[in-house]
């Protein structure tokens, strides 16, 4: 979606989203980073190497598959209840 210019000419469409701008960067900054590093550090060993240690330590526990066991199923619940309750709404 292009605007014409006073002169004629035509400006890029893309040109438009830089007052988006602000948030992009601050969310880069407090959201996309810190999570990149928590999956980076999911993957590395104390010494920097890759493994899957982790993951194995996490599925092979019953405490942990318990517990996201129950986190998967408040979450569909929770969204089963927010589709049910908003779809008449919409």
């Amino acid at each position: 979606m292009a605007t014409r210019l006073a002169t004629g000419g035509r400006r890029p469409g893309w040109l438009g989203l830089w007052p988006l701008s602000p948030i992009v960067l601050f969310l880069g900054a407090v959201f996309v980073y810190p999570v990149g590093q928590l999956l980076w550090l999911s993957v590395v060993d104390g010494s920097g190497h890759l493994t899957a240690l982790h993951y194995v330590r996490l599925f092979t526990s019953g405490t942990y598959v318990k517990v996201l066991g129950i986190t998967f199923e408040i979450a569909l619940w929770t969204t089963l209840m927010s589709v049910g309750a908003g779809y008449p709404l919409a």
